[in-house]
């Protein structure tokens, strides 16, 4: 059997000669990336459990800022009164509608949370952690 050699063309040394360059490259970055570690610290956070009276004339801070925190369970507990949550400036026209008896969860919230009632003085529960 005989071998036959195939002349090499310019082009496909130009290739060739990029795909090493290419491979050097990779093997270059697989070194860097290799002695790179990330991790994300998770703070051991205690669960926190509160009830207030909200009323309908002033919004009230619920919820504090807190850069640690990473979720907020508001429970409306009232039998008959919806509450508004939102910024400061919360108000029937701009805040989110929680209905009576029921709740609302936010992940990686770590803003703050004020609310204010839509009538009379219901009452909420929040639990977070």
């Amino acid at each position: 059997m005989a071998i036959r050699r195939v002349k090499k063309s310019p082009k496909s040394s130009l290739i060739l000669q990029e795909l090493i360059e290419m491979k050097q490259s990779l093997v270059a970055l697989v070194k860097i990336l290799s002695n790179v570690i990330v991790t994300k610290e998770k703070k051991n956070i205690a669960i926190q459990t509160n009830q207030i009276t909200l009323n309908a004339t002033e919004p009230q801070l619920i919820i504090v800022e807190n850069t640690d925190r990473n979720s907020v369970i508001i429970s409306n507990i009232d039998n008959a009164i919806s509450v508004y949550l939102g910024d400061r400036n919360v108000t029937a026209q701009n805040g989110h509608v929680l209905e009576a008896n029921t709740n609302i969860t936010f992940d990686h919230n770590t803003g703050s949370i004020w609310a204010l009632a839509a009538s009379g003085t219901p009452t909420i529960s929040i639990v977070s952690e």
